[in-house]
């Protein structure tokens, strides 16, 4: 805080605490708590304008990705994914509020079993471009897993051939 004083966020309702590390535990409601609650666990149904964020795994993917709408894929690489959204590197040009299809391979960690191949709908958030080189941030829209025993592979889905 402004001061040098520490708070706390309370996952369940939003509320903002004060905090003392020197005795480890809360000091009380901050009196200009700003959140929904302030701190009062006794409305749990209210909605919350705050939600914690999905964990990250730091990758180094090799991914296809595309706008939506086209029909030929380019090679990107993940740097992160969460459940939520994925930081890519590519050599294509995106802008916010584009919808792109990406290609790649689940790591375990966020499919809950055995890495799969999956084709995710996203719109990206954010762009930073230098150079040649453009990292997108996307938030995923849907998420197809392609090695589902009995699924039938899409041709449009396919990525280039790697001769």
């Amino acid at each position: 805080m402004e001061d040098g004083s520490y708070y706390q966020i309370c996952v369940i309702c939003g509320g903002e605490y004060g905090y003392d590390w020197e005795e480890m535990r809360r000091t009380g409601p901050l009196s200009n708590g700003s959140r929904p609650g302030n701190g009062k666990h006794s409305n749990r149904a209210a909605k919350r304008d705050w939600k914690p964020r999905a964990r990250r795994i730091q990758a180094s993917l090799p991914a296809q990705i595309r706008l939506t709408d086209s029909s030929g894929w380019s090679e990107a690489t993940i740097e992160n994914i969460s459940e939520t959204g994925v930081l890519v590197r590519t050599t294509m040009l995106f802008q916010p509020e584009q919808t792109v299809s990406l290609m790649f391979q689940m790591p375990a960690q966020l499919a809950g079993r055995h890495s799969s191949k999956v084709i995710c709908g996203g719109r990206v958030v954010r762009v930073t471009a230098e150079q040649d080189v453009c990292s997108a941030a996307l938030a995923i829209i849907s998420c197809i897993h392609c090695d589902k025993p009995g699924r039938k592979s899409h041709k449009s889905a396919d990525p280039p051939d790697k001769r």
